[in-house]
C-alpha cells in the first residue's frame, strides 16, 4: 500500500472510529433521558410522584434539576456506563486510536517498500 493512500485510509478509519464513539454516548444519553420520561410518567399515572411533579408536565420537565429516581434495565445502566468512559476519557482514547491508525498506516506503508 503507497504512503499516502495508507494515511488516508488510517485517517478515514480513526475519524468512523471516535465519531462513532461520540455518536454512541450522545445516543444512549437520549435512550436514557426517554426511558426516565416514561418510567415518570407511568408513575404520574400511578399517582406515585411527589405532590409538585404529580400535575407536571413530564416532557417539558428539566431532569437535571432534582434527583429522581427511576429504576432502569442492567443493559441501559452498562451501556450508560460505557458511554460516560467514553465521553468522560475522549482525551484519553481518542489519540490512542490515531495513534493506532496512523501506526498500522505506517508499518504498512514500511512493509511495502521493504517487500
Amino acid at each position: 500500500m503507497h504512503g499516502q493512500t495508507a494515511f488516508g485510509v488510517a485517517f478515514v478509519v480513526a475519524g468512523i472510529i471516535i465519531g462513532t464513539g461520540a455518536l454512541f454516548a450522545w445516543a444512549n444519553h437520549d435512550i436514557i433521558e426517554r426511558t426516565v420520561r416514561q418510567g415518570l410518567k407511568l408513575q404520574q399515572q400511578q399517582g406515585e410522584l411527589p405532590p409538585d411533579l404529580q400535575n407536571a408536565d413530564i416532557d417539558k420537565f428539566d431532569l437535571e434539576d432534582r434527583e429522581i429516581a427511576v429504576e432502569l434495565p442492567s443493559g441501559i445502566l452498562l451501556r450508560n456506563d460505557i458511554a460516560l468512559l467514553l465521553s468522560n476519557l475522549w482525551y484519553l482514547w481518542a489519540p490512542v486510536v490515531l495513534l493506532i491508525c496512523f501506526g498500522a498506516a505506517a508499518f504498512l506503508s514500511s512493509s511495502s517498500k521493504r517487500g
